[in-house]
């Protein structure tokens, strides 16, 4: 094998178990040094989960980003720092309704490294584990 194709196997198989040991709650076994450590990254998920046709939904970190429009069944992922932050949802329809809330709050969070959203009629729902949800806010006007 020669010394270039040495490398390339290498490098493969330093891309291969990083990939195969990351997770975010556990630290890979081998990290490039300009990688933060996964412990170090926070996964937030943004996802309208309106009903069809029922007007476009917005969502902006305030003070922060963009707005953004958020597509039915389309989840916007953010990977952040863990710094308090509170957000908005516009749902644009006859009436627009409003949500703000704290997007991310360590008090509430504690050592979840993974937090959903769910835009849905009755409200703005959060989840850790994307699949038991508890309400967090309701819209108004």
């Amino acid at each position: 094998m020669s010394t270039s194709n040495h490398v390339s196997f290498l490098l493969l198989l330093v891309i291969i178990m990083c990939f195969n040991n990351s997770t975010f709650g556990s630290r890979a076994s081998i990290s490039l040094p300009t990688e933060p450590p996964p412990e170090k990254i926070l996964l937030l998920s943004v996802e309208n989960d309106l009903p069809e046709n029922s007007g476009e939904l917005y969502f902006h970190i305030i003070n922060e980003k963009p707005r953004n429009v958020l597509k039915r069944g389309v989840p916007i992922v953010f990977f952040s720092n863990f710094v308090p932050r509170q957000a908005e949802m516009t749902w644009v329809r006859q009436q627009p309704l409003h949500a703000t809330f704290n997007f991310y709050d360590p008090n509430v969070e504690g050592s979840n490294q993974k937090i959903y959203w769910s835009a849905r009629q009755d409200g703005v729902y959060h989840s850790w584990d994307n699949v038991n949800w508890n309400k967090n806010t309701n819209w108004s006007t």
